[in-house]
């Protein structure tokens, strides 16, 4: 018999939540994430975001396959010189897997990374950020199958509203385990970019 255990719980209930949203929304944008040509090179998507107006919450979940020597990163800002494409000048934030859960803060040349036992597998990854247009709490939440990763820094900043409304999101993958469709979906109350 299976052993279950409370890990497995809360990602089939993640995604379970997750299902539900989709169910009740519209998908408005998918892009593909190729798998690389060659295992150590990597592969670039631009997701264009759609603005916020009366949105309550923006959400990242990436499912996916983690190695030590895959990448799944999202990065996100503000497409300044419009070419559709977003360069490290232009994000605010970058965060995901590159042999650790890491993240990259503007102004901040260093990847911070946050070492967990047991990283290697199937893994579900999610970002939120509730949208309160008139209070300061602006926090960047992130969790590894529903356990929360602590950088040990206030998040408001990481990811200002500003770069969400209408901004681009930069898409980088390495390795295998990490290719399939990153899509918006849009319902009445969030925007959710998924990668699945």
């Amino acid at each position: 018999m299976k052993r279950v255990t409370w890990q497995s719980i809360r990602t089939v209930l993640a995604v379970g939540v997750l299902a539900a949203f989709i169910a009740k929304a519209g998908t408005i944008a998918q892009v593909a994430v190729p798998t690389p040509v060659f295992t150590d090179t990597e592969t670039v998507s631009y997701v264009a975001l759609p603005t916020m107006d009366g949105k309550k919450y923006f959400k990242v979940s990436l499912d996916f396959n983690a190695s030590p020597s895959n990448c799944l990163t999202v990065a996100f800002g503000r497409d300044a010189d419009g070419d559709g494409k977003l360069s490290l000048r232009e994000q605010s934030v970058e965060l995901g897997w590159d042999g650790a859960w890491s993240i990259r803060r503007k102004g901040v040349a260093a990847w911070e990374r946050y070492e967990l036992a047991g990283t290697e597998g199937r893994h579900l990854f999610e970002a939120s950020k509730w949208l309160y247009r008139t209070r300061p709490d602006q926090q960047l939440n992130l969790s590894a199958d529903g356990v929360p990763l602590a950088f040990g820094n206030g998040t408001d900043a990481w990811l200002p509203l500003s770069v969400l409304d209408g901004g681009t999101v930069r898409v980088t993958s390495r390795g295998t385990g990490v290719e399939g469709t990153a899509q918006i979906i849009v319902n009445a109350d969030g925007t959710v970019l998924q990668l699945k």
